[in-house]
């Protein structure tokens, strides 16, 4: 057995060596895959035989095993020589005919005859069918086709496209620029000079003909920040002739047109898919136009040159004023020489097309033109705001209530025995100005109104509080102020402004040291009040001094204005009226003497000035002399000779006078509720005193400050006499009634009815009588007249009435006085000598011819004395002796040189015309006597008249009046006030005050019965300083409440008050905190006065009625053009008028931006509105806006409309969706926010929301924001959304400006809200292209440029498209545009050109000029003349005339296991069952390698390998043989042993 072992050994060692020798046989074999022989054991053994012991039977030959590793890789120059990087095998078809494939990795390929390739034995290469452009057709073996060249290509072929890559310098001049071209460029290809760089390409015409198409480029732009791309042109020239190109298309990326909107946005689609299906034209427009983004704009109106000259800088500063008394200094009243400028109504301005414009308001102030411009937006933007009112609620807000407290020694404090309560639905001047009503009501105010008007409430209160309405001390000592009274005085309203200057002479009476009602003594002082009305400004100011000018002895003059020195004197005769240098002085005068001494009078009369030197000259005339500088005096000398001039001097420090509520209406106001009427008062800490003004009028019939007269005769400019002192409200107006009329006296109401009569409770007035009774004569030339007990004797007298009163008549007469009346001036008579008159004195005219106009022959006058030589007439005693001086005008020169005036020969004592008063009728003997007045004939005492003489008439008479039976002549009575239109009377203040009025038994009065206050002026003893009051009231605005302050210097520690705290509450039956933020009494706390300590209410939301009723407006602009010197005003928002889906992102309609802006035709006399119902009748010459403002420009919006800041907050931790407790833990109802910079604190209530209604409550607070200059922010709206849990801001402001940004608590997701910025959205200018003449250019439906309009054009959106033949590279060199090809076509003797050519592979980069690419796609009929194979397999033939074609992609197969491969030789296999069959693909795709053309794979065969191989089979084999060997010798010795 051994023998046979050895023997299968040796057979395998054979086989092994067999194998490897044909290795090394085929070791340069191409794509020879080395084999390998593998062997098994023989082990045979028997069922019954024991394994374990058996010996095995050799080896057997199992198999010789491929090797299909990759082999390496040779290179050579035949392009058909292949190999196969990675796996698969070629497919390969062993004839024509065969249906047989065979596979090889053997790729040394060659082309036989027929010009197929094939490998060495003739075998066919298989391929896949392809399209011109390479890509298979068909993958599969059946498909495939023997691979076969063909030898010529095609016939000639027009070029059609030109694929052209180039590098055009970074570096290259921009040609334009050059300075050879400064006048302008032109293209011309036989000068290098007109373009950078060239590059020439043969191409072919429709035969094959060859001809050169050269391409320049001209650098026409390098890059900027405007415009960061660089630009060449290029020019296409054929056989000399510049080829223009057709219009391109802007494209995208993907090669789809490109169209724009109206703003230059970019789209690939438009809403309507057939919107340039349908054989339209369009507007032409290139990418190149669209270089600069602008910002949506608003509408915009741009005044004319404003009429104020605010300087180069702007900086030059106007007036505007809104005090009714200043109106007549303003433009708007006629003047146009004013630069003072009427506040109210402003401007109507409609903003967006609202229903309805709006009048605006701005604030009284000095502003430079960009402060104007700010006023004014912030005054249109409040009045187009969310604003609304405060509400005082009856019975709910409408008491304050004030406690003051003082530390007691064990340090608790005590408060007031009687709290101040402040009833806020009382008059207060605020609310009569303002027409609100109080009584009955729950009425709104705007925040100015109710602060001025809950000051006005606090400072009458605290008034009140110490001396009550009638004068009486009450708690003042409470107060600790019994010693800080003074009187205030404030006249009736100006119905018109006084509007020419005067004075008015005051007594200024001084009580001393007196206590209330113990006046014993009073110091009477004159003193001057001055009503400047320079540049028709009223002003007021008290002086104590007044000196009168007096003709210069030499020249006569009394004033001299030098122009070279600026200085004017005024002389004063030869008295020293002890001026001092510095001194200030006023000067007031009539200046009438002429025309020519008014004119230069007005530089003077009501200005004030400073004295630069006091003396006398050398004749003795005493003088001041003053600066002008700045004063715009005249540019020449001038002198007056008028002598009816004062000067006044020294500042009076106890009395001053202003004009009610022209300022320091509230802390802090900046606009005032002046109600045209003038206050004076006491100033001084000095002038401060225990007794009332009622004190002092018990003592001396006056009060402490009296208005006694006016100190000029004025006139107006018809020459009718002008009354001063009613003018300005200090003289009483009465009121005539006719009590014979039942519609007038109620004897059922005891009312008297006179539509609004202006009384309110406790006003004194007089009644007289209308009607005469029969008069009685009476001798007062002897007896009748005692002269020892000062009576009158006579029985009809002596029946009247104690307080009668009757009216003296003297029957005789003087001596009479003749005067030449042919010429009266100012309504004044002047006689060539003394006429002996005075005031009051009766006088009988006596007409020589004709009658003076205005006065009667015959009639009895009154003299109102001028002076010793001059008086006027009224007619009647009260009106000559009266303040107001009611004189007849006598405007005529008709009189004659000889008339006379003879006096009344009166009864000592008494007076012509007078009207006296029964006294003491009771007497024994049939006596009365007489008073001067009701009062003094009633008093327990009379004050009678004293008769010194029986040199009356005989005939003199005294006629009693015919009362009412309830009233008495010349008595004074209490007003009660009923309503506006009906009051009752009572006969002393406290029965007024207490509404005890007196019964009207019968209405048996007369047609003209009259009540006349007792004074013009409303007298009352006040301790309040309303400039300084002792409690303020402010608004604090960053936390939207109340605040007030107690101030320590008046009621604090240390003074007389000495308080050192204080509570405010609301009434005392309240229970909880009112509307307005004021707390009850339970929950009221103490606060110190101290420094700057204040009381500070609840936050609380104003919710009366909305200030603007009419659309919200928000975000307008005023801007100041310093270039125009005039105002622009924008809308707020942005964008013109678009339909849904006319603009990209335009998915519904938008509104057009708007703005209209002019004024109310405003009415001379005091700007009130003429006709409301038309907005844009007037003018603003300081905005130059208006009717006849014709130079106006209106700049349309354009663009889209800009976006309002939004910011939302994170996800609450919470579900907010749910009830939940807002509480004050670590302030979380306590919220930041801050809109377009104006920043707020908003406190919510504690109490139960949910999402939702917090939202609410947010936004109602948020809206109320607005800082200390008043400019609010306004139109946010807060939402909750339930999806996401979070509060949405937005703001009502749209653009840049709006920005919105909230912080609360991280509860609510409001921790960390980012800041909220507003966008303008940015657009493209459009321009329509032009041609070289400027003609606009279209693109008709058929894409050709042409210069007439097309029938139908697009609207909308618009194609886009680049200019033509322009290369548009960006900073780094790539190309932006064109993106396709540009197309030439032009016909012409010698050529037809229809092309194409691609840029898109061009760059720009730091390097020469240079063709990186050039291809053309025309040929002429070419041969083969090379190949080329790609790694994907692909064939392409190249042939002469330029054409690479692709003829086939070459088969690559593989298989599930290549050892099951048959080889047949040549490196060939076939397919057997055990390989399984051929999977087919595409070189480098997956699970096949890619071709190598121009290289073979060789034998995977390693030689050294083998050799190894070789030398251990050839061991094996000795081994084996020894074997045999060992076992023959072993046998033949068994033989031999045996045998």
């Amino acid at each position: 057995m051994s023998f046979y072992t050895a023997l299968t050994g040796l057979n395998g060692s054979q086989s092994d060596i067999s194998a490897t020798s044909n290795n090394i046989a085929n070791v340069n074999t191409t794509g020879f895959k080395r084999s390998r022989a593998e062997f098994g054991d023989i082990f045979a053994t028997s069922p019954l035989q024991n394994a374990s012991s058996s010996i095995g039977s050799g080896t057997i030959l199992k198999g010789v095993k491929q090797q299909f590793t990759q082999g390496n890789i040779s290179s050579s120059l035949n392009a058909l020589d292949l190999a196969i990087s990675g796996q698969g095998f070629f497919a390969l078809q062993p004839s024509l005919t065969s249906t047989q494939t065979v596979y090889t990795r053997n790729g040394s390929f060659n082309v036989n005859n027929d010009r197929y390739v094939v490998d060495s034995s003739g075998q066919y290469v298989l391929a896949y069918p392809v399209n011109a452009d390479g890509s298979v057709t068909a993958k599969d073996l059946t498909s495939a086709n023997p691979l076969q060249l063909p030898i010529t290509s095609g016939t000639p072929q027009a070029t059609s496209s030109i694929d052209l890559g180039v590098n055009v310098p970074a570096t290259a001049e921009v040609i334009p620029e050059k300075a050879a071209f400064a006048s302008g460029y032109a293209f011309n290809a036989a000068d290098p000079e007109t373009y950078n760089n060239s590059t020439s390409i043969t191409i072919f015409d429709d035969l094959g003909n060859p001809t050169i198409a050269t391409i320049y480029f001209i650098r026409t732009q390098a890059a900027s920040a405007a415009d960061p791309t660089n630009k060449f042109e290029t020019r296409l020239v054929i056989n000399d002739t510049v080829i223009e190109p057709d219009l391109v298309p802007a494209v995208s990326d993907t090669k789809q047109q490109i169209y724009i909107d109206r703003f230059g946005q970019q789209t690939t689609s438009v809403p309507d898919d057939n919107y340039f299906l349908e054989g339209k034209g369009s507007a032409l427009y290139k990418a190149d136009s669209l270089k600069t983004l602008v910002d949506s704009t608003p509408a915009k109106i741009t005044g004319e040159t404003s009429a104020f000259d605010f300087g180069d800088e702007g900086d030059k500063t106007v007036t505007v004023v809104t005090d009714p008394v200043l109106f007549n200094s303003t433009r708007e009243s006629g003047d146009t020489t004013s630069n003072v400028y009427w506040g109210k109504d402003f401007l109507t301005i409609n903003v967006d097309n609202a229903d309805t414009p709006i009048t605006v308001d701005i604030r009284p102030g000095s502003y430079n033109a960009a402060q104007l411009a700010t006023e004014i937006q912030r005054a249109i933007n409040v009045a187009y705001g969310d604003d609304k009112k405060i509400q005082v609620v009856q019975n709910v807000d409408d008491t304050i209530t004030i406690d003051l407290l003082k530390i007691n020694a064990d340090g608790t404090s005590t408060g007031l025995t009687t709290a101040i309560s402040v009833d806020l639905l009382s008059d207060s001047y605020v609310s009569d100005i303002e027409s609100i009503t109080l009584t009955g009501a729950s009425p709104d105010f705007t925040r100015e109104q109710f602060l001025a008007h809950t000051q006005a409430r606090l400072n009458a209160t605290l008034n009140e509080y110490a001396v009550d309405s009638t004068d009486t001390v009450q708690s003042a000592t409470t107060l600790g102020v019994d010693g800080s009274l003074f009187a205030r005085n404030v006249g009736s309203t100006m119905t018109t402004t006084l509007d020419q200057n005067q004075v008015f002479n005051l007594t200024y009476r001084d009580g001393g040291t007196a206590a209330a009602g113990s006046v014993t003594a009073v110091t009477e002082t004159p003193q001057y009040l001055t009503y400047s009305y320079y540049g028709s400004s009223p002003s007021l100011n008290v002086y104590d001094t007044k000196n009168a000018v007096s003709a210069h002895s030499t020249s006569s003059n009394t004033v001299s204005y030098d122009q070279a020195e600026n200085t004017v004197k005024i002389y004063f005769g030869s008295s020293d009226p002890g001026f001092t240098a510095n001194e200030k002085v006023r000067v007031m005068g009539l200046f009438d003497a002429s025309t020519t001494e008014t004119t230069n009078g007005g530089y003077l009369n009501g200005r004030e000035f400073t004295v630069s030197s006091a003396a006398a000259d050398s004749a003795g005339n005493y003088y001041i002399q003053a600066s002008t500088a700045g004063m715009n005096f005249p540019d020449s000398d001038f002198n007056l000779t008028e002598t009816n001039i004062n000067v006044y001097s020294d500042i009076s420090t106890e009395v001053e006078g202003y004009f009610e509520g022209a300022q320091n209406v509230f802390k802090g106001a900046n606009i005032n509720f002046s109600n045209k009427k003038i206050v004076l008062r006491e100033i001084g800490t000095a002038n401060k005193h225990k007794y009332t003004n009622d004190d002092i009028i018990g003592f001396s019939g006056e009060g402490i400050i009296s208005v006694d007269s006016a100190e000029f005769a004025l006139t107006d400019s018809d020459g009718t006499h002008r009354d001063s002192m009613t003018t300005v409200g200090f003289s009483p107006t009465s009121i005539t009634l006719d009590t014979t009329s039942a519609s007038v006296v109620s004897t059922s109401n005891n009312t008297f009815t006179s539509t609004a009569h202006g009384y309110v409770t406790g006003d004194t007035i007089v009644y007289k009588s209308g009607a005469n009774g029969s008069a009685v004569t009476l001798d007062t030339s002897g007896s009748n007249v005692n002269t020892t007990n000062n009576t009158l004797t006579n029985t009809t007298l002596d029946a009247l009435a104690e307080g009668t009163a009757v009216t003296y008549s003297a029957a005789g007469n003087g001596s009479a006085v003749t005067i030449n009346t042919t010429a009266p001036s100012n309504n004044i008579i002047t006689h060539t000598s003394a006429h002996g008159f005075s005031t009051g004195d009766a006088v009988t005219y006596g007409a020589a011819g004709t009658a003076l106009t205005g006065l009667t022959n015959s009639t009895v006058y009154y003299v109102v004395k001028v002076d010793a030589k001059s008086f006027k007439l009224a007619t009647s005693y009260e009106n000559a002796v009266s303040k107001t001086q009611s004189v007849i005008d006598l405007t005529a020169t008709n009189g004659a040189a000889t008339d006379t005036f003879t006096p009344k020969d009166p009864l000592t004592g008494l007076v012509h015309g007078r009207t006296y008063y029964i006294a003491d009728p009771s007497n024994s003997g049939n006596t009365i006597k007489l008073a001067e007045t009701y009062s003094d004939a009633t008093a327990s005492t009379a004050v009678t008249i004293n008769f010194t003489a029986q040199d009356g008439n005989s005939s003199d008479t005294f006629t009693p009046t015919d009362d009412m039976a309830a009233m008495e002549h010349g008595r004074t009575y209490y007003v009660i006030k009923s309503d506006a239109d009906t009051f009752k009377v009572a006969t002393t203040l406290a029965n007024a005050v207490a509404g005890t009025n007196i019964s009207l038994t019968a209405a048996d009065g007369a047609t003209t019965d009259t009540f006349t206050p007792l004074s013009g002026m409303n007298e009352a003893t006040h301790w309040v300083d309303e400039k300084d009051p002792a409690i303020e009231v402010s608004y604090d605005e960053l936390n939207q409440r109340l605040e007030f302050e107690v101030d320590r210097n008046i009621l604090g520690t240390g003074t007389d008050s000495n308080f050192n705290s204080f509570k405010l509450y609301g009434a005392s039956t309240a229970t909880a905190e009112n509307n307005i933020g004021i707390p009850a009494l339970a929950n009221a706390t103490s606060t110190l006065i101290k420094g700057g300590e204040k009381f500070s209410g609840a936050t609380f939301v104003a919710d009366g009625a909305e200030i603007q009723l009419n659309d919200k407006r928000y975000g307008v602009k005023v801007e100041y053009n310093s270039e125009l010197k005039a105002f622009d005003f924008k809308s707020g928002t942005t964008g013109e008028a678009i339909a849904a889906n006319g603009a990209l992102n335009v998915t519904a309609a938008q509104s057009a931006s708007d703005i209209s802006v002019g004024r109310y035709s405003l009415s001379t006399t005091d700007g009130s509105i003429i006709d409301s119902t038309d907005y844009f009748a007037g003018d603003n010459q300081l905005l130059g806006i208006g009717a006849t403002k014709t130079s106006t420009v209106k700049t349309e919006a354009k663009g889209l409309a800009a976006q309002a800041a939004v910011a939302t907050g994170a996800a609450a931790t919470e579900d907010l969706s749910a009830v939940f407790r807002l509480g004050n833990t670590n302030n979380e109802n306590v919220f930041n926010v801050s809109i377009n910079g104006i920043s707020g604190v908003i406190e919510v209530p504690t109490g139960f929301y949910v999402g939702s209604t917090l939202a609410e409550a947010l936004q109602t607070r948020i809206n109320q924001v607005e800082n200390t200059s008043g400019v609010v922010g306004g139109g946010v709206t807060v939402s909750y959304n339930s999806s996401s849990n979070a509060f949405t801001f937005t703001n009502g402001t749209t653009g840049s400006d709006s920005t919105i940004k909230v912080k609360g608590a991280a509860r609510f997701g409001l921790d960390n809200v980012d800041l909220g910025v507003g966008t303008v959205p940015q657009i493209y200018n459009l321009v329509q292209a032009t041609n070289s003449a400027g003609v606009a250019l279209y693109v008709d439906a058929l894409g050709n440029k042409v210069e007439t309009p097309p029938a139908d054009l697009v609207t909308g959106y618009y194609p886009l498209y680049i200019d033509e033949g322009e290369l548009t590279f960006d900073k780094s060199g790539t190309i932006v545009s064109p993106k396709q090809g540009v197309h030439y076509e032009k016909q012409e003797a010698g050529f037809s050109i229809d092309l194409d050519i691609d840029f898109t592979k061009s760059t720009q980069l730091a390097q020469p000029f240079s063709v990186t690419n050039v291809t053309q796609d025309g040929f002429t009929s070419g041969r083969l003349d090379g190949l080329e194979i790609d790694a994907s397999g692909t064939v392409r033939a190249n042939y002469t005339n330029g054409q690479n074609n692709p003829l086939g992609k070459i088969v690559l197969a593989n298989f599930n296991n290549q050892n099951g491969l048959k080889q047949i030789g040549n490196a060939t296999y076939v397919e057997t069952a055990v390989s399984g069959t051929a999977t087919v693909g595409e070189a480098g795709s997956e699970g096949f390698g890619t071709i190598l053309s121009g290289s073979l794979e060789r034998s995977n065969v390693d030689i050294t390998e083998e050799l190894v191989n070789l030398i251990t089979a050839q061991r094996n084999f000795q081994a084996n043989a020894k074997s045999i060997e060992t076992t023959a010798a072993t046998t033949q010795q068994i033989v031999n042993i045996r045998m």
